[in-house]
């Protein structure tokens, strides 16, 4: 899947959160689809386990030999550099609330 959108200046971590939270339930809700699940019971599963997800990225560790690591969202262009602040960036479910509802802004290429 690519998503497109337009904005004002330079993408940051917030813009790309949105987007990427869309693209979440968008792919989870493709899964529910093909389940046939009913369309409003998929909508509230597929912004529920997106907001899941992106708990699990902002607050959840992996131990491992004494040192603890966090799971994080990293955004990299296509030039291969990837956009400062992944480290800082744990507050991707502060985007993910409603994520379906953000994806009627984006252009979506399946």
């Amino acid at each position: 899947m690519r998503v497109e959108f337009d904005m004002d200046g330079e993408p940051d971590h917030e813009n790309l959160a949105i987007a990427f939270n869309s693209m979440v339930a968008l792919e989870i809700m493709d899964v529910l689809k093909a389940e046939e699940i009913p369309y409003l019971e998929a909508q509230n599963l597929a912004d529920t386990a997106a907001f899941a997800l992106a708990i699990l990225f902002d607050q959840h560790t992996i131990a491992v030999n004494g040192k603890t690591y966090r799971p994080r969202v990293c955004f990299v262009s296509e030039d291969g550099e990837a956009l400062p602040g992944a480290a800082e960036f744990d507050h991707l479910h502060e985007y993910a609330a409603g994520a379906l509802d953000g994806a009627a802004d984006l252009r979506v290429e399946r």
